[in-house]
C-alpha cells in the first residue's frame, strides 16, 4: 500500500488553543443556525463537550462510549443524557487531529456542528487563525495491540497495530461519476490541510431525493457538498481532485476516530466504511483492554519503516 503522504514525527507535548473563540453557521439536518463556542482546555483534560441545549448534562468527554448509532453523522451524546446528542461532529475532530489539539472545551447551541463548507477547509483554517498553544505535559496515545476488524455486508473496518499512524480507505459506488476510488496516507498538519480537509462531502441524486423527504439535510447545497448523478457531477466547478470522493472519506474516518479521545497509534484501513461502521470498529476496540494500550511517551514512533 503506498501512502500520499511523508510520516512527520508529531508533536510531543500536549496542545489547546490559544483562546476563545466561536463561530456559528447552518446546520446539515435541521437547516437551522447553530453555535460553538470554543474554551483552552487544561492539560490532560482531553476534548470535552457541551450541549448548551441541556445543561443538565454538563460536560462529557470524548470516548467510544459517547458514540451513538447513525449512517449519516458522527453522533456524540453523554451516555447517561443520550437526549443531549451532538451530531455532525465528524468534519470539525478531524481538523482537530490533524492539528493535533489535545484539549479543549467545546459548546454547542443547537444540537449540531454547523455544515459549513461541507469539508474541514473552514475548521483548519479556523485552528490556524486562533492558533495552537503547546502545553507542558506529554501527548497520550492509545496504541493498537491486536487486529481488530468490523464488517456489514460487503463493507469491513480494520485497525492493525503499526509503529506510525496512518489510514487507507476505498470506495466502490455504482454511480459512475464515483466508482472505485481509494487514499492513503500518514496523518500531518500541512498534508491534511492541502490534500484532505477541502475533499467535499457528496451526496447521490436519488439519495439526495429520499433524504430530503426523511425531513434531512435541510442545510444541504451546492456550497457544502458534491452532488452526483449517475455519470455526472451537478455542482458547475466539477471535482476538486480527481478521488475527492475517497479523500472525504478519509476525513470522516480521521474524525470518526479521534472520537477515541486520543490519537491513535495503529492502521486504520476501511473498505465502503462509514460512520456506523466507524463507531462499531472504535467500540469493539475499547470493549477489550487486550486490543490497547495508553502510552504517554511519543518516542516509540519510529520511521524506519516507511
Amino acid at each position: 500500500m503506498r501512502l500520499a503522504s511523508s510520516f512527520v514525527p508529531p508533536s510531543p507535548l500536549q496542545a489547546t488553543i490559544e483562546e476563545d473563540f466561536f463561530f456559528e453557521g447552518v446546520s446539515l439536518h435541521s437547516g437551522k443556525e447553530c453555535k460553538v463556542s470554543l474554551f483552552p482546555g487544561r492539560e490532560n483534560g482531553g476534548i470535552r463537550f457541551y450541549n448548551e441545549d441541556f445543561p443538565q448534562a454538563g460536560f462529557f468527554s470524548l470516548n467510544p462510549e459517547c458514540l451513538l448509532p447513525g449512517n449519516l453523522a458522527t453522533i456524540i451524546a453523554p451516555p447517561a443524557y443520550p437526549e443531549a446528542r451532538i451530531s455532525t461532529t465528524e468534519h470539525f475532530l478531524s481538523a482537530l487531529c490533524a492539528f493535533e489539539i489535545d484539549n479543549i472545551d467545546i459548546h454547542v447551541c443547537g444540537g449540531e456542528i454547523p455544515i459549513q463548507d461541507g469539508c474541514a477547509d473552514f475548521f483548519i483554517h479556523l485552528l490556524q487563525k486562533i492558533g495552537r498553544k503547546k502545553q507542558m505535559a506529554k501527548r497520550k496515545w492509545i496504541k493498537i495491540l491486536k487486529k481488530v476488524e468490523v464488517s456489514h455486508n460487503d463493507a469491513t473496518a480494520s485497525l492493525f497495530p503499526s509503529d506510525t499512524p496512518s489510514f487507507h480507505i476505498s470506495i466502490d459506488f455504482p454511480a459512475p461519476a464515483i466508482g472505485k476510488q481509494e487514499m492513503s496516507c500518514f496523518l500531518n498538519p500541512d498534508f491534511f490541510e492541502k490534500e484532505i480537509a477541502p475533499a467535499r462531502t457528496f451526496v447521490t441524486a436519488d439519495q439526495l431525493e429520499q433524504l430530503r423527504k426523511m425531513g434531512l439535510i435541510k442545510g444541504g447545497n451546492l456550497a457544502n457538498a458534491l452532488v452526483v448523478d449517475n455519470d455526472k457531477i451537478i455542482n458547475p466547478e466539477g471535482k476538486r481532485y480527481e478521488n475527492e470522493f475517497a479523500r472525504h472519506k478519509l476525513l470522516d474516518a480521521i474524525g470518526d476516530l479521534y472520537c477515541a479521545g486520543l490519537p491513535l497509534l495503529g492502521a486504520f484501513k476501511g473498505h465502503k466504511s462509514g460512520h456506523n461502521l466507524n463507531r462499531m470498529l472504535l467500540q469493539k476496540t475499547f470493549a477489550d483492554t487486550l486490543n490497547y494500550e495508553i502510552i504517554e511517551d511519543p518516542s516509540f514512533i519510529s520511521s524506519n519503516n516507511i
